[in-house]
């Protein structure tokens, strides 16, 4: 990494005429803030392929399994992209967006406000309790086809679990580098 900002720096140098850097490029680099964040999707990928392509083989040919494998690890690395932009702030975490709303949008942040703190104010354990439901309330709904599939019998249970598996790899894929994100600060 040393030995690339060298070069960059020589090369920037030697373009603009000065022995400094340029004014759009700094000495820590413009893209390496998350860089590391990067470093963790092809794991990623390569953890839900692992996870897919045996779940698949039990029912279907290894030419398929390899397919859905290879689809899985697909959509969990862009999942992670995704988890990455939204742990950047977006493309447009710098500005801030003006809202056309008027006092009904004030008065809807108001008494979100004010439920928040409410809830702030009782115990962490209803709190934990309350947030754990409506974890289990949204993967329920997020994998309701696949739980159709699942309890009604057809002999698509590997299909069902390996859909499941699927949707609660991808929520993680973009919850983990926001995670780690927020944790370095």
């Amino acid at each position: 990494m040393a030995i690339w900002r060298a070069a960059v720096v020589s090369r920037t140098a030697s373009a603009t005429g000065s022995g400094g850097l340029s004014s759009g490029i700094s000495a820590e680099g413009s893209g390496c803030a998350r860089g590391r964040l990067w470093l963790g999707m092809p794991a990623a990928a390569v953890v839900a392929f692992l996870l897919c392509f045996p779940l698949r083989m039990i029912d279907s040919p290894a030419t398929e399994a390899l397919t859905r494998g290879g689809m899985a690890a697909g959509v969990v690395a862009l999942c992670w992209a995704i988890g990455i932009w939204a742990s950047t702030g977006g493309p447009h975490s710098g500005e801030q967006a003006g809202r056309a709303g008027s006092e009904e949008t004030d008065d809807a942040d108001d008494l979100l406000s004010r439920w928040i703190d409410r809830l702030r104010q009782r115990s962490a354990l209803a709190g934990r309790l309350l947030g754990l439901v409506l974890v289990f309330a949204a993967l329920a709904a997020v994998c309701a086809p696949q739980l159709e599939l699942l309890f009604s019998g057809a002999g698509q249970t590997v299909r069902a679990l390996s859909g499941i598996l699927l949707k609660v790899l991808a929520v993680g894929a973009v919850l983990l580098p926001v995670w780690l994100a927020a944790r370095r600060g």
